[in-house]
């Protein structure tokens, strides 16, 4: 009913998991039915369950990749964030160290934990921008594992990497993901492996608005990552900016873990603060963003490589909600 779980604000209520499942016992067992359980706000902290793992008494968030290695094998990786200072701060891109751990029955059980960047504290992260991980076939049985994520840098955000070779007991040093180093803040990045075994990562990038706008300071702020302009004041009669065409210095851009040349634009045009997915078989690699589209409209967009991501073909809109801000 309206009422069920209404002064509850947490996003993983339990009481409304009661609810759903006394609502199911309610169903008759021969009759088909549709149930829709919506949960609040998904960028809400989440609770702890004690049916669930727990990684250390620090506050945690959790990342799983897997990869089935057999028909009765499979390697499961788990992340822990954890904060420098101990404390969560809602809504907050905070500063971690990233810590890993794996198992190889399927989540039954978990080996030690182990650090993943070689500087504490330097992933800035969160809810919004978690860690990004996959597993990359080999010759072996054991898959080699690759983690990106977002830190700062002189000139603004960039993205690091790391890569585990065996099976996740330690990982290598930290590598810059070539071409993101530019000025400006980028992130929400989104990885995959090609057939070849190369790691690809999407992100969104605003080289051509640190270069456009020099007085804005690159600095995430509580959404996650949104740039922040210097105080200025503004001149009465000035026009406001067109949005679609300030939405073109905000770019996509596609790089090669790894490969220290420069990555490549996608697109331009996109909507900066939502999430990029990124899939890839074998030398089929599949974009998807927010794009902002004529008259600010801000809808899911797709492009295709068949190359590797080397090159892609035009863009292709998925979704007409005609959302607009």
């Amino acid at each position: 009913s309206s009422d069920v779980c209404s002064s509850d604000l947490t996003a993983t209520s339990a009481a409304l998991t009661d609810a759903a499942i006394a609502q199911l016992q309610k169903q008759p067992k021969d009759g088909r039915f549709f149930l829709w359980v919506h949960y609040l706000d998904p960028h809400a902290d989440y609770l702890k369950h004690d049916d669930a793992p727990q990684f250390g008494k620090a506050h945690h968030a959790t990342f799983i990749a897997s990869e089935p290695l057999g028909l009765d094998k499979e390697t499961t990786l788990a992340f822990r964030l954890e904060q420098q200072n101990n404390e969560w701060a809602k809504h907050t891109i905070g500063r971690f160290r990233l810590l890993a751990t794996t198992s190889t029955n399927g989540g039954v059980s978990f080996a030690p934990t182990v650090r993943v960047n070689a500087t504490p504290g330097d992933a800035r992260v969160g809810g919004e921008q978690p860690p990004r991980v996959v597993l990359v076939p080999g010759a072996g049985a054991t898959p080699a594992i690759v983690v990106v994520w977002t830190t700062k840098g002189e000139k603004g955000t960039r993205l690091l990497s790391a890569k585990s070779t065996d099976g996740g007991r330690t990982f290598g040093r930290s590598q810059l993901v070539g071409g993101s180093e530019a000025a400006g803040n980028r992130g929400w990045e989104s990885v995959a492996v090609t057939g070849d075994g190369r790691v690809l990562a999407l992100w969104l990038d605003h080289r051509n608005t640190a270069s456009a706008m020099p007085a804005m300071m690159h600095q995430h702020d509580a959404a996650g990552g949104a740039s922040k302009a210097a105080p200025a004041p503004a001149a009465a009669s000035a026009p406001k900016p067109d949005p679609v065409e300030k939405a073109q210095l905000s770019q996509l851009f596609i790089g090669v873990v790894g490969d220290k040349s420069a990555a490549k634009a996608v697109a331009a045009g996109v909507c900066y603060c939502c999430k990029t997915s990124l899939a890839a078989n074998g030398s089929d690699v599949f974009a998807t963003w927010r794009h902002v589209f004529p008259g600010n409209q801000r809808d899911i967009a797709f492009a295709a490589s068949h190359d590797g991501g080397r090159t892609f073909d035009p863009i292709v809109r998925v979704s007409e909600d005609k959302w607009q801000f």
